[in-house]
């Protein structure tokens, strides 16, 4: 863990409402040193950290970052076993970890997101189970980081119908931006050139393939809401306008998760499971695992075939690709563990 002095500086500035030349004159120092301290261009003299310490009410361990790689050691350590657990299908004695972790780093918002998470996909008392979630979100909703504040504001509605609020959840959820305002068509207009095209550049193609694969994730959830309403059959759904759009919908997901060059079957596969795979880790690792070890299994069964019958790899895909497949942060909570190691293994030894 690489640990930002600069941040760590400025963030205690601003909690004291403190501009760089207010500090500089208190240290004795130009603001310019200042502005070097917090972009980690400089660092303050040796003489000056007790006086930093002091003034800003910690101590120096907290000023050289020392107490924030402790508490990184313990909860990577603690996640390690929660990820155990949760792998050998013990959801209780993972559920009680995530407590005490977030009542140790109540300030720690990846901490208190994986409890809620957890929380909210209880299934027995569950009005009790949101109960307890929706103190965390609002926790949440009032978090410095814009992404924190996203997610418990688009949890909120949810959670407080789950408690049986439904007249504060459709308050809150009516407060929410439509899709049109979502963060991708912003970035989509925002891309635009002065003709008002939109330059196929890497960054825009992967922009309008994840807007699409959402779009398709979207209609898809809907259409299984539909599925749920009373009375509705699933040859009706099929038959309807809204089953018509499923299956546009698939084929939009299909699209959206396949690079053009990358036209293998196999390949095309793989980059599925991955995609399917990422969804289910945050929600239910032993699931995800047991899909991975599944799929590379047979994989590698049908791999050791062609070899033995003189059939180059090449000719199907180049196995590396494939590994580069689950080079993503979703995959973080398993990353470390030996049997997602395992996995990465098997692929590896698949190499023409």
């Amino acid at each position: 863990m690489e640990y930002n002095f600069g941040g760590k500086i400025k963030s205690l500035r601003k909690a004291r409402e403190m501009t760089q030349e207010q500090l500089a004159e208190v240290l004795g120092v130009s603001y310019q040193a200042v502005s070097k301290w917090e972009t980690n261009l400089a660092y303050p003299d040796v003489t000056l950290f007790p006086i930093l310490a002091r003034f800003f009410g910690v101590t120096t361990d907290e000023l050289h970052g020392m107490s924030e790689l402790r508490d990184k050691e313990r909860i990577d350590a603690v996640q390690a076993q929660i990820i155990d657990k949760l792998l050998n299908g013990d959801a209780d004695g993972t559920l009680a970890l995530k407590r005490e972790l977030a009542r140790e780093f109540p300030n720690d918002d990846e901490v208190q997101i994986s409890l809620v998470t957890q929380i909210m996909y209880l299934p027995d008392d569950k009005k009790k189970n949101n109960l307890e979630a929706l103190a965390i979100l609002e926790r949440l909703a009032r978090s410095e980081n814009a992404d924190t504040r996203c997610f418990a504001q688009t949890q909120l509605p949810r959670a407080y119908a789950n408690a049986g609020f439904r007249d504060k959840a459709v308050e809150l959820a009516k407060a929410l931006p439509s899709l049109l305002q979502a963060r991708e068509n912003a970035l989509i207009y925002c891309n635009r050139d002065e003709d008002n095209y939109l330059p196929p550049t890497e960054e825009n193609e992967k922009l309008l393939r994840d807007t699409l694969k959402s779009a398709a994730q979207l209609v898809m959830l809907l259409s299984e809401y539909m599925r749920q309403m009373k009375g509705v059959t699933d040859e009706e759904l099929a038959d309807s306008v809204y089953g018509q759009l499923t299956a546009h919908a698939m084929e939009m997901h299909q699209l959206s998760t396949v690079n053009e060059f990358e036209t293998d079957p196999v390949m095309t596969g793989m980059r599925m499971l991955s995609e399917s795979a990422a969804q289910v880790v945050a929600r239910d690792p032993k699931s995800a695992m047991e899909m991975l070890e599944q799929t590379v299994a047979a994989l590698h069964t049908q791999f050791a075939q062609l070899k033995e019958a003189g059939i180059p790899l090449e000719s199907f895909v180049d196995p590396a690709r494939l590994v580069a497949l689950f080079d993503k942060t979703e995959f973080d909570p398993i990353r470390n563990h030996p049997r997602f190691a395992a996995v990465i293994e098997r692929l590896n030894t698949m190499q023409p």
